[in-house]
């Protein structure tokens, strides 16, 4: 009876001390565990980071390269946009100076204080092929409108040429720059030596006119304004303005000046003309 009780007890130490060495064996695997996952985890890191930051190298340039992109885009569409406006405001100034310049060539010519009660017929200019050696401009109006051959043309400034060739609904002006165009004038009006006579010779397109036949003794000065003689015979009707003196020199080997001229007339900018229904008297 004795001997059970002792072996009873025994057993219940020995399975005590199992139970014990159990949790103590389980405690420390589950510490030596966490230790165990703590450094592989902290291996992970040490080789993911590397790649990680390899990685974020390689994408930032890109993730810019693409916002750089996208903001190229936004900014060209942007230019171009301005760009657009920028040629619609140019396009409405310069048809806003175009039709100021048509407005005060139209309001010049409305009134023409020279014409002495002469009709006219205002006119387009719908070609203009000046150069050195002829010097023309088209009109819409021709045969059909009265105009004909040798008609005087004017500008809201003074006088353009005359008709040279006329077409039922056009007509061929030509300018008094042109080489073969010889234009009697008048000069010195009111001045004590008296009114003094001359001859204007074109001498091509965006040359001066010159001036013949003038006496040393004419007092002339620079700015001087020459207009049509209306001598019997001449081409023109009197007192139409010509052109201003810009150069007087004496001539080389001559006892004559050379007086140089400018047309009053803007023939670089011709968009409308008149012609006067006048032609010369026998």
């Amino acid at each position: 009876m004795v001997t059970t009780r002792r072996t009873s007890k025994r057993r219940f130490l020995l399975t005590v001390l199992v139970l014990s060495a159990i949790t103590i064996v389980t405690i420390y695997y589950r510490g030596h565990a966490r230790s165990l996952v703590a450094n592989v985890k902290s291996v992970s890191l040490d080789v993911i980071d590397p790649v990680g930051h390899f990685v974020a190298s390689i994408a930032h340039p890109v993730e810019h390269f693409v916002q750089g992109v996208e903001s190229y885009g936004t900014l060209s569409k942007e230019n171009a946009k301005l760009f657009q406006q920028n040629q619609q405001l140019r396009s409405e100034l310069g048809a806003s100076a175009l039709n100021q310049s048509e407005a005060n060539q139209l309001k010049a010519q409305a009134n023409l204080p020279y014409l002495q009660g002469i009709p006219t017929l205002r006119a387009d200019v719908i070609l203009s092929t000046p150069s050195n050696f002829e010097s023309s401009i088209v009109i819409d109006k021709g045969s059909d409108s009265g105009i004909a051959d040798g008609m005087p043309v004017v500008s809201g400034s003074g006088l353009v040429g005359l008709v040279e060739q006329t077409a039922n609904s056009s007509a061929v002006i030509m300018l008094i720059t042109d080489p073969s165009m010889k234009i009697g004038v008048r000069f010195n009006a009111g001045k004590t030596q008296g009114e003094q006579v001359s001859v204007l010779d074109g001498e091509g397109y965006g040359n001066p006119l010159q001036a013949e036949y003038i006496s040393p003794v004419d007092i002339l000065k620079k700015g001087e304004i020459m207009f049509t003689s209306g001598l019997q015979g001449g081409l023109f009707p009197p007192d139409i303005p010509v052109g201003k003196i810009v150069n007087i020199s004496n001539g080389s080997g001559t006892v004559t000046p050379r007086v140089d001229l400018t047309p009053e007339a803007n023939l670089a900018n011709l968009q409308y003309v008149s012609v006067l229904l006048w032609e010369p008297s026998n």
